[in-house]
């Protein structure tokens, strides 16, 4: 059903043109649906309301110039997109907030934000969908002990991204250790996952872009520094094209994702294996367009039901 009005919850105005905030807003107001954005971090419950500061888009034009300068209140908009979670340590309070909100507004609601963005949430997926060997723990006498199975590991935090503090170590690796007490100072304080490595990862990760059920775009990611895929941390990407099969377990995931709640999801695929389901503002549009894929924010607002009647 097409929409007349989106708000945008983002952490502050993008740099980049074609980052989805740019290429979503741009695309709606194209399309006349009123669209605003507002800091996440500044949601307040008033009364009843539950607020946030920020400004309505006039024309694309006024993108260069916005300034969170009004109170909006999240009753007036039709669509709400949480693009960004904000500072870490109000999560909690910003997903109660959210709550009170009617959850059909939101493209990915507050239980997909909650429980699906989480590299936990893969241990819920239905056992027809494969995903690599997984331990995670704040114990680091627990990680250790895994580690005494043969084997290399990705050793990574489950709730970073871009690639940052993730290694790749191996049972009787003597830097293993080392690395486990720098990342895990004291037992209690931070969770750490324990992921079994898949050696098809060296041919390249795809990550692909769901909207609802609809496959938007492919790419592959080829590591090219070290072991790690991210492209924040140097891997290339190329266009892609999903087999049957892939596209079969791709659309398991968008069902599985759609009945958690999200409705806009970036998979990293290595297949058979599901290596991660990102939920909160996935990335992949802008490297399609540069990639030179005939794709727009247009094509995932058509999917979604937000443009077409």
């Amino acid at each position: 059903m097409r929409v007349v009005s989106i708000l945008f919850l983002i952490h502050e105005k993008p740099e980049d043109p074609r980052s989805n905030l740019q290429l979503f807003t741009e695309a709606a107001i194209k399309a006349n649906i009123q669209v605003a954005w507002g800091i996440i971090d500044s949601l307040e419950l008033s009364g009843r309301a539950v607020l946030v500061r920020g400004s309505i888009l006039t024309n694309s034009a006024s993108l260069a110039s916005y300034e969170a300068s009004s109170n909006l209140s999240l009753s007036d908009f039709e669509t709400i997109w949480v693009l960004s979670l904000g500072h870490r340590s109000t999560f909690l309070d910003k997903i109660q907030l959210l709550h009170l909100v009617p959850q059909s507004k939101l493209i990915n609601n507050c239980n997909a934000l909650l429980h699906l963005n989480s590299k936990y949430a893969l241990a819920s997926l239905p056992e027809s969908i494969d995903q690599p060997s997984r331990v995670a723990s704040s114990d680091p006498a627990s990680i250790k002990h895994t580690l005494d199975r043969p084997g290399t590991w990705i050793f990574k935090p489950p709730a970073e991204s871009h690639g940052r503090s993730v290694y790749k170590i191996q049972s009787g690796d003597p830097n293993s250790n080392a690395i486990i007490e720098h990342e895990m100072p004291s037992a209690g304080h931070s969770f750490r996952l324990l992921e079994s490595w898949l050696p098809n990862i060296e041919h390249g990760e795809k990550r692909v872009l769901m909207a609802d059920d609809s496959i938007v775009g492919c790419y592959e990611r080829q590591g090219k520094l070290d072991h790690r895929t991210n492209l924040a941390a140097g891997a290339t990407p190329s266009l892609a094209l999903l087999s049957a099969d892939e596209q079969i377990l791709c659309h398991a995931v968008a069902k599985y994702s759609m009945n958690g709640g999200a409705r806009f999801i970036g998979i990293d695929l290595v297949y058979p294996y599901v290596v991660e389901i990102n939920v909160v503002n996935p990335g992949g549009l802008g490297t399609l367009l540069a990639l030179g894929e005939p794709i727009s924010g247009t094509t995932v607002l058509n999917a979604l039901g937000l443009i077409s009647p």
